[in-house]
């Protein structure tokens, strides 16, 4: 998959397919995947964000996932108060 790919997916929100990038093997995809997912609000991608941000093995894709994280429980959060 590319970063072109990985687009696609995030005009479609595509979630799943964000997700499976998540796990790409190329780094630069993991690392637009996580980007993407920045702006979605749900627990299951705040989970996946989670994981990749602490075991992924390149550093920039751990710290756009938790860049990433970080925006999408402030969504969460966001969304929980206006209940």
């Amino acid at each position: 998959m590319n970063r072109a790919q990985v687009a696609a997916l995030q005009r479609t929100r595509n979630i799943d397919g964000l997700i499976e990038a998540l796990h790409d093997p190329d780094e630069y995809t993991r690392a637009a995947a996580a980007d993407a997912l920045a702006g979605f609000g749900t627990a299951r991608v705040a989970e996946e964000l989670e994981w990749v941000k602490f075991r992924d093995p390149d550093p920039k894709v751990r710290r756009s996932a938790s860049y990433a994280h970080a925006r999408v429980v402030g969504r969460i959060r966001a969304r929980d108060e206006m209940s």
